[in-house]
């Protein structure tokens, strides 16, 4: 059989694919291991006296639901500081808000702001406060990180790289139960 341009274009073409695919693999950024969650804030635009740590995104178990943040607010300052918002990259619009149990039922509302005192620490987490990420980009992805900043009443921004979890997937990986009382759809 004669070697023609054509012949030899269709014994390459089927490499050129798994080589364009091979050369993307190093592009791109995943967040550690559930189990090696980063601990700690390290931006350097964070005020001082203020840690944010044990941060993590929650991805929502149905597409179209809101997913939720969870992490901890440190105030090792002086003086109190009130938390205004919480935003996520990629998040269309976020909300702070507080589970409540009454009566055995619980319940959601939002809230506008939180005071920290000095030497308190602020638990954004599971049947407490925690933030609900509304209108998230379908491009977010498990085992990447999401920006995740605080910012405080008088302007003061914290900054963290918040490590984002599958449905039920809990920081240390293991599955998590319904500590929301029922609120699964809503994580």
């Amino acid at each position: 059989m004669k070697n023609t341009p054509m012949r030899r274009f269709a014994i390459f073409a089927p490499l050129v694919p798994a080589a364009l695919m091979l050369s993307a693999c190093g592009d791109t950024t995943e967040a550690p291991p559930a189990d090696e969650l980063i601990e700690e804030a390290t931006d350097p635009d964070t005020p001082e006296g203020i840690q944010l740590t044990d941060a993590y995104v929650r991805l929502p178990a149905v597409s179209g639901r809101p997913g939720a943040a969870y992490f901890n607010v440190v105030n090792n300052g002086d003086g109190v500081r009130n938390i205004a918002s919480v935003s996520i990259v990629n998040a269309g619009r976020t909300e702070m808000h507080r589970t409540m149990q009454e009566g055995g039922v619980s319940s959601m509302e939002p809230v506008t702001e939180i005071a920290i005192q000095p030497g308190q620490t602020v638990a954004f987490e599971q049947g407490g406060y925690h933030v609900m990420l509304f209108d998230l980009d379908p491009a977010i992805m498990a085992r990447t990180t999401a920006d995740l900043t605080v910012t405080f009443d008088n302007g003061d921004k914290a900054s963290f790289a918040a490590p984002i979890l599958k449905p039920g997937e809990s920081p240390g990986g293991l599955g998590d139960s319904d500590e929301m009382g029922g609120m699964e759809a809503m994580r």
